[in-house]
């Protein structure tokens, strides 16, 4: 019987030590101003420009909504998604304008199948909207193999070579 009465005294302290620790930590504000609060940190920065990394997987997600999309043949939602790469893109090549011609060609070269998909997923046409996906793919993978380990000159002024024009 001791050892009963011994741990079931054990098993109440430790229930009202535990209790106490929870009410003691509460703050005297109300829950709508705590949660008003916390809602205001996750917010983010709208004038905060994103990294590489945060663009990038910016667009794998919405390349991933794309796939999701066609497995689902849910139109809406590829068009959306490839209307997202596309202003990605333009804020991408805006934030990366420095890095060249090389870099601008393989931007406008992503750009293609990503409208070709906002085209054809307009028109419902899902066999348009894989062959632009896989294309969409492909640019993807030329673009990293190409700039994988790059090292980029910061250029103030892309260099205009007046043959080219």
């Amino acid at each position: 019987m001791n050892r009963i009465t011994f741990f079931g005294t054990v098993a109440l302290c430790g229930l009202v030590l535990a209790v106490g620790s929870h009410t003691t930590g509460r703050s005297d504000e109300p829950p709508a101003k705590q949660k008003a609060e916390a809602e205001k940190k996750n917010v983010p920065n709208p004038f905060k420009l994103l990294t590489r990394k945060e663009l990038m997987a910016i667009k794998l997600k919405s390349s991933q909504r794309i796939l999701e999309g066609i497995a689902l043949d849910d139109h809406e939602k590829i068009e959306s998604a490839a209307d997202d790469l596309l202003k990605i893109s333009d804020l991408s090549e805006f934030l990366n304008a420095y890095k060249g011609a090389e870099y601008q060609f393989h931007m406008k070269i992503f750009r293609q199948p990503a409208e070709t998909i906002v085209k054809k997923a307009g028109l419902r046409n899902m066999d348009g909207v894989m062959v632009a996906y896989n294309d969409l793919t492909l640019s993807c993978l030329k673009c990293h193999q190409a700039m994988r380990d790059k090292k980029f000159e910061i250029r103030a002024i892309p260099n205009r070579d007046k043959s080219s024009e």
